[in-house]
C-alpha cells in the first residue's frame, strides 16, 4: 500500500488492512499514517519553549515616521501573520505585509497601503480580529483620518484578503463609523477589538479623554458592519491617559468577558466582569478593586491580561516610580466564581531594577489560547534612559499551579533597540509567536519564538482509524479503516457521533476529527473514506 487513498472500501464490504506498528498500539486506540507507511498510535508529546526561534526579519526599512504597530494571528493559518503599522510616508495611511512562518524561518510578503481607500484614508489608531468562521476575511477597528469623509471617531471595516502568498491584497467593504467621539489618537489599540465566538458578533472598546472606557458590539454579514446596539460605559471611572486598559472576551464561554483598567485619579487597578448578549452588554460586577497598596504606571501597554480557563486568568501590570520596586512588571492569578474575585499573590517577571526596568517601557503578555492553556509567554523592553540594556526585549514563559505564578528563565529576546513591540501568538500545539517591533523611525522588524506545550502527531491528513487490536512495536496488526468496523471500544452511547482528538481519546467532542457513528456501546461504524 503507498498512500491512504488504496484504503477506500470496495462495495462497501469490511476495509481491515495490516500495518506495521510504529511504536506499541493499544486495542481500541485511533492511529495515524506515518511517512514510513507504518500506523502509530495517536498521542501528544511536550515541545518546549524557545525566546527566540531564529532570526530578526526586516519588515519596513524607508520610513518616514513608524508607529502603531499591531500584529495578529491569522486562526486559519497556523503559520501566518498579518503585520501593520502607520506610515506617513507618500500617501499615508496603515500599511499592512503578511509574514509566513515555514520551520523557523519567516518571510515577508508585499506592503499594502490602505492610505488611498476612501474613509481609511490617513487612519490613525487600528486594531485587527480576523473572522473566526471564514478564512481571508478580517475586520478593523480605527479612527478615521483628518482626509476621511467622516474624520476622527470610531470605525470598523471588513478587509477580504486575496492573491498568493508574497503578493496578497486586501479589498474593503464600507467603512461604518458608528461613534463621532473620538478615542485617544496618541495611543495604538493593542487588542481592543475581539471576535465574540463565531456569532458574528465583535466587541470593541475605546476611551475619549475625560469619559471612561466605552463598549459597542459591532456585527459583521459578508462585508457590512453594523453597530446594532448602543454604546455602553462598564465602569464609570476614567482610566488613565485615556488609554490604560484591556479587555478579553472568555474564549471558553463568548459570553462572558472581563475588563481590567487603571484608575486615572489613584492609580489603582480595577476590574469589571461583563456578560455580553446578542448587541447588548452589561456590567454584572462592576469595578472590583484588583491592587489599591501600589499605584501603577501610565502606559496601557504595561497592562494586559489572560484567560487560563473559564473562571481563571493571570494580571500583569507595572508598578509606579514612586515604589521600592520602580517600573517592575508583575502579575497575579485571579479567579471570578459566583460574582466574587479572588486572587493569587503578586510575582514579578522582571528581575532588573534602575535603568534596566519596565518603567516607560512596553509589555505585552500573549494570550496562551485554549490549545495551550497552561503556559503564556510575556514579552517586555526595558527603559529607555539608558543601562546596558537599553531598550532591549526581554521574554519569560509563564505557567501556574493552583493561584501561584512561576516563570522560567528571563531572555534576553534581541540586543537591538526597540521603540515599541507588539506580538501575537499563533493558535498551534508548540505556541508559535511572532514579535513585530520599531526603531521609532524608518524601520520595523519581526521574529519568532514558541512558548512550548503539548504536541500531537495527528493533522488534518494523517489519521488512519482504529486498531482492532493490541499490536506491539514493529509488529504486525489489524487496523480497522474507513468504511470498517471497530469493535473495541466500551461505554459508548448508541447513535451518537464520536471524534478523535489530539491526545487520542475518542469522545463525542466535536473539537476533534470526525471517525464514526456508535453502533453499539463497543462498536463504532468507522466513516468512509472522503480524502
Amino acid at each position: 500500500m503507498a498512500n491512504l487513498s488504496d484504503l477506500l472500501p470496495q462495495g462497501g464490504g469490511q476495509n481491515n488492512t495490516d500495518f506495521v506498528a510504529d511504536g506499541n498500539i493499544t486495542s481500541g486506540k485511533p492511529v495515524i499514517f506515518t511517512a514510513a507507511g507504518k500506523a502509530a498510535q495517536v498521542a501528544t508529546s511536550t515541545a518546549s519553549g524557545s525566546l527566540p526561534l531564529g532570526s530578526r526579519v526586516t519588515v519596513e526599512s524607508s520610513a518616514s515616521s513608524i508607529m502603531r504597530l499591531q500584529c495578529t494571528a491569522d486562526p486559519h493559518n497556523t503559520n501566518r501573520w498579518l503585520v501593520s503599522y502607520y506610515n506617513d510616508s507618500g500617501t499615508a495611511g496603515i500599511r499592512f505585509r503578511f509574514v509566513i512562518r515555514s520551520g523557523t524561518s519567516l518571510s515577508v510578503g508585499n506592503e499594502i497601503n490602505s492610505g488611498g481607500v476612501s474613509g481609511i484614508n490617513n487612519a490613525y489608531n487600528h486594531a485587527i480580529a480576523f473572522d473566526p468562521s471564514t478564512a481571508d476575511k478580517f475586520v478593523m477597528l480605527f479612527m478615521p483620518g483628518s482626509n476621511a469623509p467622516s474624520a476622527y471617531g470610531t470605525a470598523a471595516v471588513v478587509g477580504t484578503i486575496s492573491g498568493s502568498a508574497g503578493s496578497e491584497s486586501i479589498s474593503w467593504g464600507t467603512p461604518n463609523r458608528f461613534e463621532t467621539a473620538n478615542f485617544d489618537s496618541s495611543n495604538g489599540t493593542h487588542n481592543r477589538f475581539q471576535a465574540i465566538g463565531t456569532t458574528g458578533n465583535y466587541l470593541a472598546a475605546w476611551a475619549n479623554d475625560p469619559s471612561a472606557v466605552k463598549m459597542r458590539v459591532v456585527t459583521v454579514s459578508g462585508t457590512t458592519v453594523t453597530a446594532p446596539g448602543s454604546t455602553t460605559i462598564p465602569y464609570s471611572t476614567q482610566p488613565r491617559g485615556s488609554s490604560e486598559f484591556i479587555f478579553k472576551v472568555n474564549p471558553y464561554d463568548s459570553s462572558k468577558a472581563l475588563l481590567f483598567q487603571n484608575n486615572n485619579s489613584n492609580k489603582n487597578l480595577y476590574i469589571t466582569d461583563i456578560a455580553l448578549s446578542g448587541s447588548t452588554i452589561t456590567a454584572t460586577s462592576s469595578g472590583n478593586a484588583v491592587e489599591t497598596s501600589y499605584t501603577y504606571e501610565n502606559n496601557y501597554y504595561n497592562m494586559n491580561l489572560v484567560y487560563l480557563t473559564s473562571t481563571k486568568f493571570v494580571l500583569a501590570a507595572t508598578r509606579d516610580t514612586n515604589v521600592s520596586v520602580v517600573g517592575q512588571g508583575f502579575q497575579r492569578i485571579g479567579n471570578l466564581s459566583g460574582g466574587s474575585f479572588s486572587y493569587g499573590s503578586w510575582v514579578t517577571h522582571n528581575v532588573l531594577t534602575g535603568d534596566n526596568a519596565l518603567k516607560y517601557s512596553f509589555m505585552q503578555m500573549l494570550d496562551n489560547s485554549t490549545v495551550t492553556p497552561d503556559k503564556w509567554i510575556t514579552i517586555w523592553t526595558t527603559n529607555s534612559s539608558g543601562g546596558s540594556y537599553d531598550k532591549h526585549p526581554f521574554g519569560r514563559i509563564g505557567s501556574y499551579s493552583g493561584d501561584a505564578v512561576s516563570f522560567g528563565t528571563n531572555t534576553t529576546m534581541d540586543s537591538y533597540a526597540y521603540q515599541s513591540i507588539f506580538v501575537s501568538k499563533a493558535d498551534d500545539l508548540d505556541g508559535h509567536f511572532l514579535l513585530l517591533g520599531d526603531n521609532g523611525s524608518s524601520s520595523a522588524y519581526v521574529f519568532l519564538g514558541k512558548t512550548g506545550g503539548t504536541s500531537s502527531n495527528l493533522t488534518s491528513t494523517n489519521l488512519l482509524g482504529i486498531a482492532s487490536g493490541a499490536i506491539s512495536d514493529t509488529a504486525t496488526g489489524t487496523i480497522n479503516t474507513w468504511g470498517s468496523r471497530n469493535e473495541a471500544q466500551s461505554s459508548l452511547t448508541i447513535g451518537s457521533d464520536y471524534y478523535v482528538q489530539d491526545d487520542g481519546t475518542i469522545t463525542t467532542s466535536s473539537d476533534g476529527q470526525l471517525i464514526g457513528k456508535a453502533i453499539t456501546a463497543t462498536q463504532i461504524n468507522i466513516k468512509d473514506y472522503t480524502g
